[in-house]
């Protein structure tokens, strides 16, 4: 495939519309904010910042929610994932509540910026008691048996197994069929180093309504365990995980926000309306194309085909092609 990633780079900077750079802005000055500290009331301050210090409640809650990302982040099986969504959590705040009609932004009222941190502490809390759920070792025995942990009520088990890389390195995994209070009917994955006896949990998600059974493939950057999953709902949206052996560690890789990326680098009548379709080993992926004036179920404006790339610990967008169709 042709390799455009300096022209996508271009584009991304050119079509580039105050809110999007207002939010990319946030996210680089909030960074600091990802480690758990809370709001400077002392500082220079933004609007929706001082509307936060002037309110006690709004200022107690961003420092509960500072607190509890800071504990969040800490046991995570997708570490890598939540500190971007926490950073653009971060910037949307910043950036204000948008109108839907017109795109633009405003400053959000104190009942709104309320209800948007309550969201935020909730989904967070959820995280907490997911990781909470599961035992740091279990005996290798337990993949066969029920599931492992307590994350989903009425859990069950449909499938698990090892999966062997091309060196002899084993993880174990465990696909597990349920309910939360939080989310509903979901299902989970779970992948288990294997220490002697012992399963230890390095990663693991439970945002799919299905998830297919993970592989480990080998590339230039190293070793890799992929799975692809997706979400409930018309939209069919990608819950896939993907790690990378690190010495005897597993890193999760963050796979969402390469879509930025390619949203901006594609012409301005097409879109991804829907989850893409991942070639797990070759680091590729494929899309349909959705024309403005297309109902969601029909896309016809043709597909993309798409290169990516590891780049530290995110996938980025490294090409692609655009196979539009005749109008």
């Amino acid at each position: 495939m042709r390799r455009w990633a300096p022209l996508v780079a271009l584009l991304g900077l050119l079509g580039c519309q105050p809110d999007k750079a207002e939010r990319e802005r946030a996210l680089q000055e909030d960074a600091v904010l990802t480690a758990g500290a809370a709001i400077d009331c002392t500082g220079q301050l933004s609007e929706a910042s001082r509307l936060i210090c002037a309110d006690a409640d709004l200022r107690a809650m961003d420092r509960q929610i500072a607190e509890l990302w800071s504990r969040v982040e800490t046991v995570t099986g997708r570490p890598n994932t939540l500190r971007r969504r926490h950073a653009e959590w971060l910037a949307d705040r910043e950036a204000g509540e948008r109108e839907w009609e017109t795109d633009d932004r405003r400053a959000r009222t104190a009942e709104e910026l309320r209800e948007y941190q309550q969201a935020y502490f909730d989904e967070l809390s959820e995280e907490l008691r997911l990781a909470e759920s599961l035992p740091a070792t279990s005996p290798v025995a337990s993949l066969s048996g029920g599931c492992i942990g307590t994350a989903l009520n009425g859990c069950t088990v449909p499938s698990n197994g090892v999966v062997t890389g091309p060196e002899g390195q084993r993880l174990a995994w465990q696909i597990q069929r349920g309910s939360t209070d939080y989310a509903g009917v979901s299902e989970g994955l779970v992948l288990f180093a294997i220490d002697g006896d012992l399963l230890r949990p390095v990663g693991w998600s439970f945002e799919a309504a299905q998830f297919d059974a993970p592989i480990l493939f080998s590339r230039p950057e190293g070793l890799f365990v992929a799975a692809k999953g997706f979400t409930a709902g018309t939209g069919s949206g990608n819950a896939d995980i993907l790690l990378r052996l690190d010495g005897q560690h597993w890193t999760e890789i963050e796979v969402e926000s390469w879509k930025v990326a390619l949203e901006d680098a594609l012409p301005d009548d097409l879109g991804v309306w829907k989850g893409v379709d991942y070639a797990w080993p070759d680091m590729t992926a494929m899309s349909s194309l959705w024309r403005d004036s297309d109902a969601n179920c029909c896309p016809t404006g043709g597909r993309v085909l798409i290169d990516l790339e590891v780049e530290g610990t995110a996938l980025r967008l490294a090409g692609f092609d655009l196979e539009r169709a005749a109008s």
